[in-house]
């Protein structure tokens, strides 16, 4: 578990529990547009469990297909361009209700992640840019990496992130190559940046979350175990398959 802004939660899966702060209670949050150009599938770990998304601005579905095992929400306006009914996009196991799969709903409010305010609860520290390659140990389900990065964060090769950490990188989270962990259940990495974090090129594949002051930017095929949490806008540009 890590503690970030007075807020606990666990790197393992996004906390559901009465004190989880608002912001992790959705398979994907933007406080701007959200933008699908391409394929999008997210599902519920739980059949109990909608794993929706929501942006506090304009939900923007230009591609397709997407399959979403939750609610569709949004706070400004909508737009459907796939010519395929809503129904048949965002289908959520939680209903009993039978309440409308797309749905305007009241913005959650997202505090800024500062990293640099936290680094005193680093583990590890490095001052300027990190270069990840190859594979970067950290740390037990108890006793998680916390890495400070007064730079901004990239790779230099293939990364395979093994055990349990949270990134607090004060720049941008830029991925060129692929970057995976090997198992749910043995590891788990957690980005948070005080600019943008990017898929670039390669692909990610990894057990953990997302976070960015800024937008999230996803050009290349992502697989994500966890929640995304943008402050800006996330814009898909390559196939994206989230299990929340």
């Amino acid at each position: 578990t890590g503690t970030i802004n007075g807020q606990t939660s666990s790197i393992r899966r996004v906390y559901r529990g009465e004190y989880a702060p608002a912001f992790t209670g959705l398979a994907v949050l933007t406080d701007n547009n959200m933008v699908l150009h391409t394929p999008l599938t997210v599902r519920s770990e739980s059949a109990d469990i909608n794993a929706s998304i929501q942006t506090n601005n304009n939900l923007q579905i230009l591609g397709g297909p997407i399959a979403v095992q939750g609610f569709g929400l949004y706070s400004g306006g909508i737009s459907l361009n796939t010519g395929v009914p809503a129904e048949q996009m965002f289908m959520p196991p939680a209903n009993s209700a039978g309440g409308a799969v797309t749905q305007q709903v009241p913005p959650i409010v997202i505090p800024p992640i500062v990293p640099s305010a936290l680094a005193s609860f680093a583990t590890r520290r490095t001052d300027g840019d990190l270069r990840l390659a190859g594979t970067v140990e950290l740390g037990t389900i108890d006793n998680p990496t916390i890495w400070y990065v007064s730079g901004s964060l990239d790779t230099g090769a293939d990364v395979t992130l093994n055990g349990y950490g949270i990134f607090l990188v004060d720049g941008e989270v830029r991925f060129t190559h692929n970057v995976r962990t090997p198992l749910v259940d043995e590891s788990n990495a957690a980005f948070y940046s005080g600019g943008h974090i990017k898929v670039m090129n390669g692909s990610l594949d990894i057990a953990g979350q997302l976070f960015a002051n800024g937008s999230v930017e996803l050009k290349e095929n992502t697989t994500l175990t966890g929640n995304i949490v943008a402050r800006n806008v996330l814009n898909t540009l390559g196939s994206v398959n989230i299990t929340y």
